[in-house]
């Protein structure tokens, strides 16, 4: 049903059977954009999906993530402490 930019139409129709009707816009880019939607005739209405989590992480997965870099600290530590620093050779006359 074509309409004046802004404006608005009528129209009278007579829907044929029960079911899922779609309807668009049919202005270029408009139904590219989500401006398209649907008549339910004589059918339920699904239910509407849930809303996407807000919670941008797990706690499970924080929890893991600060264990294995409690781990990655102490083997750095570990490494930077006994890794720098060998064991001094014996002297061949046994004096230190």
């Amino acid at each position: 049903m074509p309409a004046i930019p802004g404006g608005t139409a009528w129209a009278n129709f007579t829907v044929p059977a029960p079911g899922v009707y779609q309807y668009i816009c049919e202005v270029a880019g408009h139904f590219a954009n989500g401006m398209y939607g649907f008549l339910y005739v004589g059918v339920p209405v699904p239910t509407p999906p849930p809303a996407p989590s807000t919670a941008i992480v797990e706690g499970w997965v924080l929890t893991g993530s600060a264990v294995l870099l409690g781990i990655g600290v102490v083997l750095t530590a570990s490494a930077a402490l006994f890794g720098r620093f060998p064991t001094r050779p014996n002297s061949p006359g046994g004096h230190s």
